[in-house]
This record gives C-alpha cells, sequence and structure tokens, in this order.
C-alpha cells in the first residue's frame, strides 16, 4: 500500500483532530461535574450552565448532521469509530467549548460582583474554568499521545 504525502498530512490531521475532541468530551464531563456540586449553593445561573454544557453540543450535532452530509473521507476511521468522531461532533464540541469559556468568564465577572455570595463561592466560576482549561488541555495531549501510540506507532504510513 502506498501513502501520498497529502493522505499521511490528512492522517497526522485526522489524529490531531481525533484527539482534540475526546480532550472536548473529557474536559466537558470535568465541567458537568463541577457544576453538579454547584447547583445547590450557586442556583439558578450553575443549573442554566449545567443544562448547556449537557444539551448543547447534542443538539448542535443534530442540526450540523442535518444540514450537510459529511462526504470527507476519514482515513483513521477505525480510530474515529472507537472515539465516537465526527467532523460535525468535533465542530459542535468545539464551538460549545468556545461558548461554555465565555459563559463561565461572564459568570466569574456576575460573580464577584454580587454581594449576596459568601467570598468562597464568588471564586467557584473561576474554579471551573480552570478545571475545564486544564482538563482539556491535559486530556487533549494524553489522547493524542496514546492515538499516536497505539495507531502511528504501528508503522501504519510505511510506503
Amino acid at each position: 500500500m502506498h501513502t501520498t504525502k497529502n493522505q499521511i498530512q490528512q492522517i497526522q490531521r485526522e489524529g490531531v483532530e481525533i484527539g482534540k475532541y475526546a480532550g472536548l468530551i473529557c474536559s466537558r464531563l470535568a465541567l458537568l461535574l463541577c457544576l453538579l456540586f454547584l447547583i445547590l449553593p450557586m442556583r439558578p445561573t450553575s443549573i442554566y450552565l449545567f443544562a448547556l454544557t449537557a444539551l448543547f453540543p447534542w443538539i448542535f450535532t443534530n442540526i450540523l448532521e442535518g444540514k450537510k452530509p459529511e462526504s470527507q473521507k476519514i482515513y483513521l476511521s477505525f480510530c474515529a469509530k472507537k472515539y465516537s468522531f465526527s467532523p460535525s461532533r468535533y465542530l459542535a464540541e468545539k464551538c460549545s467549548g468556545t461558548i461554555l469559556i465565555i459563559c463561565l468568564i461572564a459568570w466569574q465577572v456576575s460573580a464577584s460582583r454580587s454581594s449576596s455570595l459568601e467570598e468562597i463561592w464568588k471564586m467557584a466560576p473561576a474554579f471551573c474554568l480552570l478545571a475545564y482549561c486544564l482538563c482539556r488541555l491535559v486530556s487533549t495531549l494524553i489522547f493524542r499521545r496514546k492515538i499516536r501510540k497505539d495507531f502511528f506507532d504501528l508503522k501504519l504510513l510505511d510506503h
């Protein structure tokens, strides 16, 4: 099997995107866990963010998959299947991650100005943002390394 330079670049890009997608999923789950603990002391904002975190990627993925058929060939289909990756799911997770970061920053700004919250709760949105970003970074690096180890070290790209 002869692999062209463009195919090798596409395969490597897919490996990176699948790793990022898996990292986004892990960080979203970590944020859901943080928000779950904040539902009682910091409602209603934490409830709204919990619902947004849980539902937005699913809704946005359904909208994207209904709009356009995915015609792009995925070379790492076995890896994509393992992580439930598709370009529309990746785009939905990426967009929801950006929206979540913006919402967490806005929540932190409003919580720090609130006089009704105790000092410890004023830092909770910042902690959630920090946990989300750290989990996203670390899990993305771990998954990218795992994908590289599992699929690329097998010399799948040899000519």
